[in-house]
């Protein structure tokens, strides 16, 4: 199972209706929350902006990375956009420096896809991961604790 440190970014908690795209986001979060056994609201439930950072990557929705698909066991590339950023708070209900695991649904492709086919891959997945809060070992630390970012945004 992959490990990754996730912190808030302090930008506006958001709702699926309040997105760009309402529909794709709606959709979004009703599969990941079915995925990890969550009901979901789209009128209620709000969505934080997340940094994911691992030992390969800084900045693992910008810069993509390699993972394993939990339903294949198949080693694949999950390229920039292909993890999203954005991931309903109620799947994020931790303190600074615990843990939880979380399933998200993914895009990408074979990890020896060629360069010219990691640009366009859209192959769905499934990555579990572990999420350790570590908002104060990052860019953000001035905004408090990662559960203390969370409040406030939500809060809003």
């Amino acid at each position: 199972m992959m490990k990754a440190n996730v912190f808030v970014i302090p930008n506006e908690a958001v709702k699926a209706a309040d997105c760009f795209y309402p529909d794709e986001m709606e959709s979004y979060g009703s599969t990941i929350c079915a995925m990890n056994d969550i009901d979901y609201d789209a009128n209620e439930d709000k969505f934080l902006m997340i940094w994911f950072a691992s030992e390969d990557s800084d900045n693992m929705s910008d810069h993509g990375f390699l993972a394993v698909d939990d339903l294949t066991g198949e080693e694949i590339y999950v390229p920039a956009g292909g993890l999203q950023c954005y991931v309903p708070a109620k799947l994020l209900n931790i303190k600074e420096g615990e843990s939880t695991i979380v399933t998200f649904p993914v895009f990408g492709c074979g990890k020896n896809a060629s360069a010219s086919e990691r640009r366009s891959c859209r192959n769905r997945y499934v990555v579990t991961m572990e999420l350790t809060a570590a908002q104060l070992q990052y860019r953000y630390s001035r905004f408090g604790t990662f559960e203390n970012v969370a409040e406030v945004l939500l809060s809003r």
